[in-house]
């Protein structure tokens, strides 16, 4: 065998050597961890979790299976053609701008529901539209207003996977569903 692997270690080397743990590191320039946690949450609140948009009459159904180790969203994204334009709505405030849909609310049950202060444009921090058609304003809006949607699901591609709502269907009577 070759000396080196017979030799004894020299003084110093490969011991154990104190490591000085200190529990109250500091982070985020001098802060404790805590300190840390309690100024994250001072400036964006808890994380709410829960929903609190919970949709009783959506506008669109899945036809298309969704795996069981998948998201609703993943499943529709890897499905649709490139590229597919998701519509845009006027926003109900009368500012005229245009929203998309919160698709993560726009579905039938248990796709319903939506965390409303953490859905939107993240760029921008414009909201979704969580849009309800058994409440107000979007249960009188007109049907015109619904064209972008109705475009959005007539498109062949997008027909296969989703479809209106009787709920949609009801407030579009002219619109030539499939």
């Amino acid at each position: 065998m070759d000396a080196i692997w017979t030799a004894t270690w020299p003084a110093g080397h490969g011991e154990n050597l104190a490591r000085n743990i200190n529990p109250t590191c500091k982070y985020y320039g001098g802060d404790t961890i805590e300190t840390a946690r309690q100024k994250r949450i001072k400036l964006a609140g808890l994380k709410h979790k829960n929903p609190d948009f919970i949709n009783q009459s959506p506008l669109m159904q899945v036809t298309t299976p969704v795996p069981a180790n998948s998201t609703l969203m993943t499943t529709l994204f890897g499905r649709f053609q490139r590229p597919t334009q998701f519509p845009r709505l006027a926003s109900p405030t009368g500012t005229g701008t245009s929203q998309t849909i919160c698709l993560n609310s726009a579905f039938m049950s248990p796709n319903n529901c939506c965390v409303t202060n953490r859905c939107g444009d993240r760029k921008n921090r414009t909201q979704r539209l969580h849009i309800d058609l058994s409440r107000e304003p979007w249960r009188s809006q007109p049907e015109t207003y619904w064209y972008p949607l109705v475009q959005f699901l007539q498109n062949d591609a997008v027909y296969q996977h989703i479809r209106p709502t009787e709920a949609l269907k009801r407030d579009t009577p002219s619109a030539k569903w499939h």
